[in-house]
Parts: structure tokens; sequence; C-alpha cells
């Protein structure tokens, strides 16, 4: 694939885009300096166009480098020589809420042919809009995952699904790329190990939501395991130096020995009823921070959410870490479960609403021929 764009205006851009290739394990053929001569120029550009079979064009406010002797620039000749080709064409275009330096902007006979080349764009192609390289970024790895699916035909998300992971993008493009990477390796049919790696990242969409909605994160307890590990050593100091134990049982007035475990124990238990209630209290503050409505919901379907996420988060860690067996339509039941609570938040639609977006989704792909 190429990378097509101009250079001194979008350093930040260009660099989001190489490594949204690379998470995707495809190489971008990028033009970052001009050769020394407007012929060596174009010859160069023109050979990352011939041996790329994706185009990604992405537009600013500059016009950008025309050669000696021509009347279009370097980018505007690339772009027409990937139409020419046939090749996809993948285009993104700054929207006109992105934040801008003047430096940024090009001005007199550039400005009026940017202008004009960027309407060819948006009417031969289907076009992005972007608000900054993060959202970019984002865009860039939704795009080009239809190219690297698991298997034969392309990968595809459903309306739902698309729905979702724009609304995760828009809160920040590394939850969308977290949703997106675990549905396409879901995918991956001849993965043996798909399900743990597909839980794996669900497990850290859910855990990092906290951070992008300002919820305050929780300290990670040490381990279950880790706690009765150390309440098992000091029972067994227990039962080594007190005069109480006898045999199999416990008899007699508590000396200080037993004391201090029975303290232990306390001690563990207030903990872990602690720790239950302070991950009860940061689901629930999750929840109520994906809600735009900010609508207190009655206490006892809260309840059942907290429940349901909760049933999720479990699930889907027991799964990445291979401590849970699970099957694909288990695993498939979870994954709608999740979904379902994140597009009840963050794009609330009705089962019609998605019907229409899958049906639009198709027209679009089937009347795209360019």
């Amino acid at each position: 694939m190429v990378v097509s764009s101009t250079v001194l205006d979008l350093p930040v851009h260009r660099e989001k885009i190489r490594d949204a290739c690379l998470k995707l394990r495809l190489f971008p053929l990028m033009m970052e300096h001009l050769p020394a001569t407007s012929a060596d120029a174009i010859r160069e550009s023109r050979r990352l166009v011939n041996e790329a079979n994706i185009y990604v064009g992405v537009f600013a406010h500059r016009y950008g480098f025309v050669p000696e002797g021509q009347e279009i620039s370097i980018t505007e000749m690339e772009y027409n020589l990937a139409k020419e080709r046939g090749i996809d064409r993948l285009s993104f275009v700054m929207a006109d809420d992105h934040p801008i330096v003047i430096g940024d902007v090009e001005f007199g006979t550039g400005a009026d042919k940017i202008i004009a080349f960027k309407n060819r764009v948006l009417d031969e192609t289907v076009v992005n809009f972007f608000t900054s390289p993060e959202q970019l970024s984002a865009s860039v790895i939704f795009s080009l995952s239809q190219y690297v699916g698991p298997s034969s035909e392309s990968f595809r998300l459903d309306g739902a699904q698309r729905e979702l992971y724009e609304a995760l993008v828009a809160l920040n493009s590394e939850l969308g790329i977290m949703y997106l990477g675990g549905l396409m390796t879901l995918g991956q049919v001849n993965n043996p190990d798909r399900l743990a790696q597909a839980a794996h990242g669900l497990r850290e969409l859910m855990e990092k939501l906290a951070k992008y909605i300002d919820v305050p994160t929780v300290n990670k307890p040490p381990s279950l395991k880790e706690r009765v590990r150390v309440l098992a050593e000091r029972r067994e100091i227990a039962i080594r130096n007190s005069g109480n134990r006898d045999g199999s049982k416990w008899l007699g007035e508590i000396d200080g020995h037993l004391q201090r475990f029975l303290s232990e124990s306390d001690e563990f238990f207030d903990q872990f009823a602690s720790d239950y209630v302070t991950r009860r209290r940061q689901t629930a503050e999750i929840l109520r921070g994906l809600d735009p409505s900010a609508t207190p919901l009655p206490e006892q379907l809260e309840e059942l959410n907290i429940a349901k996420w909760r049933q999720c988060n479990d699930y889907f860690q027991g799964v990445s870490h291979h401590t849970r067996a699970t099957v694909e339509d288990e695993f498939g039941m979870h994954l709608s479960e999740l979904e379902t609570l994140l597009l009840d938040r963050l794009a609330p639609h009705t089962s019609e609403d998605f019907a229409i977006i899958d049906e639009l989704i198709r027209e679009g792909e089937a009347g795209d021929t360019t």
C-alpha cells in the first residue's frame, strides 16, 4: 500500500498512519523526502504507486510540491496514477474543526488548487473526515482491516459493530483499536488460540474505559491466590505453635498464637469484602459515565447491569489467562452482552435502526465502483 499526502504539514499524521499500518502487519510505501530533481521526484512517486495495490490519500490545506514544467503536484499525480491503475483508493480529508496553525495552510494559487483537488476526491471516492491524528489512525486501521480479514472473504463489521467502533473512537482511538483488534482476532479461524487472544483485547478495553471517562482507577490488589497462600502459611504457624490445637481440632481458651491467626483471618475476609465493594462501585461509575443522558437508573436495573458487566469481565479475564475453558458459542454470547451494554450507553439505537444501517452499508459496498 502507498501513503500519499503532503509532508511538511502532516508529519504527525503520517507517523500515525505508518504505525497503524504496521499494527495490521502491512508495510506502507511512503516518500518522506523529495529527490534532488523534479524528474527524480516524479519517477520515485510513480514507482511507489505502481508497486502498491492500495492507495491511501490524506488531504489537508496544502496542495504540495509542483515539479518544474508540470501543472499539478506530486500528490495529485499519485492520486491520478492510482485511479488510472484501478487500485482501491482510501481517502481521508482533514475536517474543518481540526486544529491547525497558519503554516499548515497554503495561500494563492495553491489554495485554489487544493480546494479543486479535494472536490475531485469527494466526487470520486468515499471520504473519511478526521479531526485529529489519533482519529485518523483509528479510521485508517478500520478501513485497512477490510483487507486483512481472517479468511478469503474480506473482514466486515455489521451495523451495530461499526456504530460501537465509531463511538469508542470518539472516546479515544485506542479503545476503538482494542475492540476492532479483538473482533479481527476472533475471526482468525486458523488461529488455535484466537479465543484467548480476542478475550485479552476485550478485557483490556473494559479495563481502560475508566481512564477515558474520568473514573478513578482502583489499584489492583494482590491476587486472591496469593492472599490465600499467605493466610495458609499463618494457619500452619498457628497449628505448630498454639496450645489450642489438639490433633485436627481446636480446643480450650484462645492463646496468643491462635488469636493472631484469627485476627489475620478477619483482616483477610474484611479486605475481600472491601475489594468487592470497591470493584462494584467502580463498575457502577463506569456504566454511569458511559451514559450521556446521565439519567439515574432504578437500583434494581443498575444492579443487574453491574452483574452483567462483572460477569463479562470475569469471563474474558479467565479465558485470556487460559484458566477458563470455553467454546465459540459461549464467547459470542458474552461478546454480544458486552456490545449491548456499551451500545445502550454510547450509541443507543433500536434493532430497526441497525437493520437500516446494515442495508446502507451493503448498498454502499455494492455501489462503490471507484
